[in-house]
């Protein structure tokens, strides 16, 4: 896919999750890192507000034929701007990944 047919498709994308996303649900969007900047753009011209960047410590790689495994990868945690996401629990607990 071109670069251009990508950034179409990210804001296609967003655009129908826009539409389709009740407004207090919250977004959990993976990228690779090296379309970071592209995801961002068009999350943020569709509405959406990016809230935080977490990165996802994976217990164990299993990208068969990646020629590349990662064990992290990174996601967005997000909403639609000005939202207001419900918090249903809370907990002074972290957990540690092993």
């Amino acid at each position: 896919m071109s670069d251009q047919n990508f950034l179409f498709f990210l804001q296609d994308t967003f655009h129908a999750i826009t539409t389709a996303l009740e407004p207090t649900a919250p977004l959990y969007v993976f990228h690779a890192s090296k379309t970071q900047r592209e995801f961002q753009n068009a999350m943020e011209e569709n509405g959406i507000e990016i809230i935080s960047q977490l990165i996802w410590n994976k217990p164990s790689i299993n990208h068969i034929g990646a020629a590349y495994k990662s064990k992290h990868e990174p996601f967005f945690y997000a909403r639609m701007k000005g939202a207001d996401i419900p918090w249903f629990k809370t907990t002074n607990t972290l957990r540690r990944s092993q």
